[in-house]
Order: C-alpha cells, then sequence, then structure tokens
C-alpha cells in the first residue's frame, strides 16, 4: 500500500477509535444529565416546542422524545447555566479524562442546525453541509454512516472534538424532508440577516435558544406526523 493512504488510513482508524470511546462516555452522560431533569423543565421545553397538550406531553416517538430532552440540555437555562453547567460546577472530573473532554465539548456545542447529507462514509459517518453557515463538515457517526441516503436532511446540533479532529452529534438528530428543511432555512435567514454564520456565533444562549425553538417546532411536527 502507498505510503501516503497508509497513513490516511491508520489516521482514520485513530479517529474512529477515539470518536466510539467519547461517544461511549457521552451516551452514559447523557444518561446522567437527563435523571436529573425537574419535571418543569422538561414541561416548560415542551410547552416551547408545542410538544404538551391537556396537561400531557405529546411524545409519539423515540426521536421526538431525543429531541424534547436534547433542548432541555442545552437550551433550558436556570440561573444562567443550562444542565451541562450544572453538572460540571458540581462533578469532580479528572482533568484530560474522557468525562472531562466531553463535558467541555458539550459546555461548547455548535448552535442546533438543518444539514444536509452530501456523503457517506461506509460505518464511519457522513459529510455534511451547514444549511445556515455553508459550512462543509465531516460528523462520525456509525448508524448514520451505515443507514443515511444522501441528500437527506437533518436537524441536529455538532459537538466538536477540534484538537482531536472529531465532530459528533449531540445524540438527537431529526430526519426532515427537503422542502421544509430548506423553508426552515430561509425563514432564519431571512431573520438574522447576511453573514448567518458570524451572526451566529455573536448570539447569546437566549438567542441560540429562540432559533433551536424555531427549528424544531416545525421538524418536530414533520416527525409526529410520520410516526
Amino acid at each position: 500500500m502507498d505510503t501516503t493512504i497508509s497513513s490516511c488510513v491508520n489516521r482514520n482508524q485513530d479517529a474512529l477509535a477515539r470518536y466510539v470511546s467519547l461517544r461511549r462516555t457521552q451516551v452514559s452522560l447523557n444518561s446522567q444529565l437527563v435523571s436529573r431533569l425537574a419535571r418543569p423543565t422538561v414541561v416548560g421545553a415542551a410547552k416551547r416546542l408545542g410538544l404538551w397538550r391537556g396537561g400531557e406531553l405529546l411524545l409519539d416517538s423515540e426521536g421526538v422524545w431525543a429531541a424534547l430532552v436534547d433542548f432541555c440540555l442545552y437550551d433550558c437555562y436556570l440561573g444562567g447555566r443550562n444542565a451541562i453547567a450544572r453538572y460540571e460546577a458540581a462533578a469532580d472530573l479528572a482533568p484530560g479524562s474522557d468525562q472531562d473532554l466531553v463535558i467541555e465539548a458539550m459546555l461548547r456545542p455548535s448552535p442546533l442546525s438543518l444539514f444536509r447529507v452530501e456523503r457517506r462514509e461506509q460505518d464511519v459517518g457522513v459529510e455534511v453541509q451547514d444549511l445556515l453557515t455553508d459550512e462543509i463538515a465531516f460528523v462520525m457517526d456509525q448508524g448514520l454512516g451505515r443507514t443515511a441516503s444522501v441528500g437527506v436532511y437533518l436537524a441536529t446540533r455538532l459537538i466538536r472534538f477540534r484538537a482531536l479532529d472529531v465532530n459528533m452529534t449531540s445524540g438527537a438528530a431529526l430526519a426532515l424532508e427537503d422542502v421544509l428543511a430548506e423553508g426552515i432555512a430561509a425563514d432564519v435567514h431571512t431573520e438574522i440577516g447576511k453573514g448567518a454564520a458570524k451572526v451566529l456565533d455573536k448570539m447569546n444562549a437566549q438567542e441560540r435558544s429562540r432559533i433551536a425553538v424555531r427549528i424544531l417546532r416545525e421538524a418536530l411536527v414533520e416527525a409526529s406526523a410520520e410516526d
């Protein structure tokens, strides 16, 4: 094998192995974080996302529940901190451990956005384009690497480990029809104006939360209709 190709393959294998370890840690942390969510937080989030009616949660699929708790963890604030920041403040994490790395990345996620799958790498992940910022990124996700079709649209958020050159989703990803995804993106662009990448980067937590609500309310209507 050509030495350049061999080196590239080795790097990819190393990155995939690192991703698997980080994803396992993130799944464990997500479970802990979700178990700590207070009912008023979940109910309040459900109301904002149109998932509360007649005193009950409207949950008709695991995907809808995953999107709701993801919103609770990242976009609901109490005393100026979300659930992840409150956990980090109370936990005694070993510096440099996988838990420490994952929590740090979860504290600095990209905003919830809309993505189109441009390329799939079998059993590894997908290359996506962000409809709001036009950024191209490779997302490690073995599930998407096995099942995602080129051209499918997703509403999700990315967690980035820049020093490791690893991107992954927060764990919740909703599939959308192309017309809906493009329409939501156009509405957000109209609302925030030109230079979306810079505008989103400068937004505070409350403004990002508002954009997340804008995306999720419409995406969840479609997700519920399909189920």
